[in-house]
C-alpha cells in the first residue's frame, strides 16, 4: 500500500516502504503511460512486473532511475529489506 500518493491530471508520485524482510510492496490500480522507479537504500531491492516479488524472477534495482514499461502501476511489486523506500514517478 502507498505511504504517500499524489495524483494529478498529468501524473504523480508513489513512495512505499517495505514493512518487513521478504514482504512485498504492491501498488494500487493506477493507469499510466510511463513510470520511473528508484529506491533509497544501498542494499538490494528487487522489482517484478509479474507481482511475484521473488528475487529469483525479479531484477535488482540499482541506485539509478529505471524506466519500466508498464501501463498500470498495479503490475509492479517490490521486495527488499525492511525499511527500504521505493519511489515511482508516473505520467498519466
Amino acid at each position: 500500500m502507498a505511504t504517500v500518493a499524489e495524483n494529478s491530471c498529468s501524473g504523480g508520485i508513489f513512495i512505499g516502504t517495505i514493512p518487513t524482510p521478504a514482504s512485498a510492496i504492491t501498488v494500487d490500480d493506477q493507469p499510466c503511460r510511463s513510470c520511473l522507479v528508484r529506491h533509497f537504500s544501498g542494499v538490494a531491492t528487487f522489482v517484478d512486473i509479474q507481482k511475484v516479488a521473488d528475487p529469483a524472477t525479479s531484477w535488482p534495482l540499482g541506485t539509478m532511475i529505471h524506466s519500466i514499461p508498464v501501463r498500470n502501476l498495479n503490475q509492479l511489486s517490490f521486495i527488499g529489506t525492511a525499511g527500504d523506500k521505493v519511489q515511482i514517478m508516473w505520467r498519466a
